[in-house]
């Protein structure tokens, strides 16, 4: 695959990072690729992709090429046959069935309903990798509406030792009868030794008369997303990583390499440069390698992200005009990778 303009400066700084290994993500529900923030680890990471539907997957296969391994399967945590609820727009399909209180009241039915019902067959994502000969796995990111958990579970034991991170979505409260809430999947993953770091949330107004915008255009006046009417919390991808404590503890050298670089992935560069720090304070790292390793993550983050109108300088001089400040800054910024909050 042709790498994006400017994402050839990020390779070498991301293999110095890593230090000759290479990073292994799966992502369930991989129906258009992976998503912009993680494209930029795609020259340095061995993709795992899943993704049922056969057109779509060959559509992957083109794309990614050598790249990546794509499975043309379905995940679940036994494994075996099931039924996949087709919903009448493809992004609401799921192994569980749409309809939860939630969904019949705030929602437009016409995103799930009519449904149509499929037997399929889906597998456990640890018989799937082990298959393929893979013993590791750094990082798992989910979309498949409502059955993530499900995804985790089928991951095993030995491999969920392994993971370094996850982003998953999660309902609030969810469109899917017996989805499992946040409380679920939190503790799930708080088990696994994983912390959560952030939510990238999605809110919605009622759906009435036809319009998420009935309500706040034609009763109160205004904009759906003025900041005058709160909105519903409907749902959020959730990002959790593994407690850098137990890595150092560990004395995981490797894995904290490959946790600075998923860190950076999401835009956490001082998280990452403090893990390095930490590193090196606690003798894991040779004094002469930390300073470059840390000087790394600054020259990633300056080449991926960086961009002049961000600077103090920049932000002193317009701090009085703040919306122009960040228009001229969006418009003149130039190129950047995909951010995880945009």
């Amino acid at each position: 695959m042709t790498q994006p303009k400017g994402q050839t400066a990020l390779q070498p700084v991301l293999e110095k990072l890593l230090g000759g290994q290479r990073l292994i993500i799966a992502d369930a529900g991989a129906a258009y690729g992976l998503p912009a923030h993680l494209q930029m680890l795609t020259p340095v990471s061995l993709l795992c992709l899943f993704e049922p539907h056969a057109q779509r997957a060959e559509e992957l296969r083109q794309l990614l090429g050598a790249e990546a391994r794509v499975f043309q399967t379905a995940l679940s945590c036994q494994g075996g046959e099931r039924t996949l609820y087709v919903t009448n727009v493809p992004t609401g399909t799921s192994l569980l069935r749409p309809g939860s209180d939630a969904a019949l009241g705030l929602t437009e039915q016409a995103y799930f309903f009519p449904v149509q019902e499929q037997r399929i067959h889906t597998r456990r994502l640890e018989d799937v990798l082990g298959e393929g000969g893979i013993a590791r796995l750094d990082f798992l990111k989910a979309d498949v509406q409502g059955a993530e958990l499900e995804i985790l579970q089928g991951l095993g034991a030995p491999l969920s030792r392994t993971l370094l991170g996850v982003e998953l979505e999660v309902g609030f409260p969810g469109g899917y009868i017996g989805q499992p809430g946040f409380g679920d999947v939190d503790q799930y993953l708080r088990a696994l030794g994983l912390e959560l770091l952030d939510l990238r949330l999605a809110r919605i107004h009622r759906f009435v008369s036809g319009s998420y915008r009935h309500l706040s255009e034609n009763v109160f006046g205004v904009h759906a997303d003025s900041t005058s009417l709160s909105k519903r919390l409907w749902e959020a991808d959730a990002l959790y990583f593994v407690k850098p404590a137990t890595l150092l503890h560990s004395g995981d050298v490797p894995a904290i390499r490959r946790l600075a670089v998923l860190y950076c992935a999401y835009g956490f560069y001082t998280e990452a440069y403090h893990l390095l720090d930490q590193a090196g304070q606690a003798g894991m790292l040779p004094s002469e390698e930390v300073t470059p390793l840390k000087d790394d993550v600054v020259r990633l983050h300056r080449v991926a992200r960086f961009c002049v109108f961000e600077s103090m300088t920049w932000y002193q001089l317009t701090s009085p005009f703040r919306r122009l400040g960040v228009r001229l800054r969006n418009k003149l910024c130039g190129f950047q990778v995909g951010k995880w909050q945009e």
